[in-house]
């Protein structure tokens, strides 16, 4: 059925760059699949759930389908192959996608905040990373987190030798282990894992990698490269409708809540679903892209973001940063 879908989406006419979507000015909506990361989780996926329930895509011609994920480096793979072209990835994965020669391009970055933190309990008093030195550390052995982990050390004037890392085999474990008192911290997304920890009684805190000094930017809609030259109107008519999916979500955030809660009242409360949705709201945009429309990312933040993954990754940055992400589509071109 998913192939079916994302082939009708396909076999759509060419579309020249401007016009509107073409079934749409006949009456037909066009069957877009869009690829998630994960599983939907409240403070990265509750725009597109309000896109489809209030009818935003619709208005823009698109008939949109979400299609869980289980990672974006498959999510990246899968759109690097049109199957579907469409789809949301973490901005670092994408990165380094692109510089290994994968055929995709970001048309919007939703998450340009990075929710990535180290948390503990706040009778520790950490204040600053530095603050943490000697401490042990929870984290998985693979993941963005521990990638990345290394990089905020370094920038401030530590390496995980100076920490008792402790690596457990499972997300749920770092949590546990710090909450039993078996780890002073873990390594965590502060808009999911503290929230959570919070609402279960747990007194935490946390200092944000990007408070200090290293922001990766957290999600982007990326778009198969060739799907794209063919078929921007497309592109463009999913932007607009989750741009309006966002600005209806900051003025509307406890309908969103429920929308989302709707959906997936298996896996979440509605009240740990607005609670998680509201600590994400402000990743939305950083101070370099404020005044933008939502989506549209700034090229310094682009410059950073790579960066900081060529430090960790050892590769040498391309020749172009626009190379990676396009705002023809979020500034509304």
């Amino acid at each position: 059925m998913r192939t079916a879908r994302w082939l009708a989406g396909l076999l759509v006419l060419p579309v020249l760059l401007g016009m509107a979507v073409p079934a749409a000015s006949q009456g037909r909506l066009i069957p877009v699949v869009f690829q998630l990361n994960i599983t939907p989780s409240p403070p990265d996926h509750t725009y597109f759930e309000v896109g489809i329930a209030k009818g935003f895509y619709r208005e823009e011609g698109l008939d949109v389908t979400l299609e869980n994920g289980t990672g974006s480096s498959n999510t990246l793979r899968l759109v690097g192959t049109s199957r579907p072209p469409l789809g949301f990835v973490d901005v670092g994965t994408m990165i380094l996608g692109v510089v290994r020669g994968i055929p995709v391009k970001s048309v919007m970055v939703i998450n340009q905040g990075s929710p990535m933190a180290v948390i503990f309990k706040k009778s520790k008093g950490y204040k600053t990373i530095k603050d943490l030195r000697g401490a042990s550390v929870a984290t998985t052995q693979a993941g963005s987190l521990t990638q990345i982990w290394p990089v905020v050390l370094r920038a401030n004037g530590m390496s995980t030798s100076d920490l008792r890392m402790i690596y457990t085999g499972s997300p749920t474990a770092k949590e546990v282990a710090m909450l039993a008192g078996n780890a002073d911290a873990y390594l965590g997304f502060y808009t999911e894992n503290a929230v959570r920890n919070q609402m279960a009684g747990h007194d935490v805190a946390w200092i944000k990698f990007s408070d200090a000094g290293v922001n990766i930017m957290n999600l982007a809609v990326i778009a198969n490269s060739t799907w794209l030259k063919d078929n921007a109107a497309i592109a463009r008519a999913f932007v607009r409708g989750t741009q309006k999916a966002i600005k209806y979500t900051v003025v509307n955030p406890k309908e969103a809540a429920a929308i989302f809660h709707r959906k997936h009242s298996r896996d979440f409360s509605e009240e740990i679903v607005l609670r998680m949705l509201q600590a994400g709201l402000p990743l939305l945009q950083t101070p370099n892209s404020k005044g933008l429309p939502y989506g549209a990312a700034a090229e310094g933040d682009w410059q950073t973001s790579e960066r900081y993954l060529a430090e960790y990754a050892k590769f040498k940055p391309l020749a172009g940063i626009s190379l990676y992400y396009t705002n023809e589509f979020a500034m509304g071109r």
